[in-house]
This record gives C-alpha cells, sequence and structure tokens, in this order.
C-alpha cells in the first residue's frame, strides 16, 4: 500500500523527464503504474531474443517479483505474466503524436 509519504516520490518522477500532464495520480489523467512483491523482486540473467526483422537479435533483461502494471487503467501484467493488452501511447519530447 503506497503511504501519502510515499506517493509524492512516485508520482514526481515525470516532470524531470519533460513528460508534461503526467506525474500525478488523480482521476481521469494517464498513468503507467508498476505494483511489485519487494521481496520477490530481482533481475534474471541477460539472454538473447532474435525477434527483429531479418532474424537480427537483441539483448534482453528480464526480472521477477512484479505484480501488475496498469497502462492507463487497463493491466498489461498480472501476476507477473503478460496480458497482451497494448494501451498507451509513445511519447516524445513529453507529448504524445497527434
Amino acid at each position: 500500500m503506497l503511504t501519502r509519504k510515499f506517493l509524492p516520490r512516485v508520482v514526481s518522477r515525470a516532470k524531470p523527464c519533460r513528460l508534461f500532464y503526467r506525474g500525478t495520480l488523480v482521476e481521469g489523467a494517464p498513468a503507467d503504474i508498476v505494483i511489485y512483491d519487494l521481496d520477490k523482486l530481482r533481475v534474471l540473467p541477460q539472454g538473447l531474443a532474435h525477434d527483429l526483422p531479418g532474424d537480427e537479435w537483441r539483448r534482453v533483461q528480464r526480472a521477477e517479483g512484479y505484480r501488475y502494471v496498469p497502462v492507463t487503467g487497463e493491466v498489461t501484467i498480472e501476476n507477473a505474466l503478460p496480458t497482451n493488452a497494448r494501451p498507451g501511447l509513445l511519447l516524445r519530447h513529453g507529448h504524445a503524436p497527434v
């Protein structure tokens, strides 16, 4: 449970990154939230994924301990598993493309 003492440190990360209209948890505002189990949170070893065009590869590093990741109100990860939901927008220079 987020306490009032902890919450301002969480939501204030958007402003220095120039993500305007972000960084507050209020009704109706877009928000991406990560909910995790601190006791189970750990980084897994690096690996390779061959999922780019032309069978090109990229490095990946996964983690454990994430419980839920709601993006603009829609759950994208539930109990550490992806839900295949793809909500949200890509932000460039603090704004979503028009």
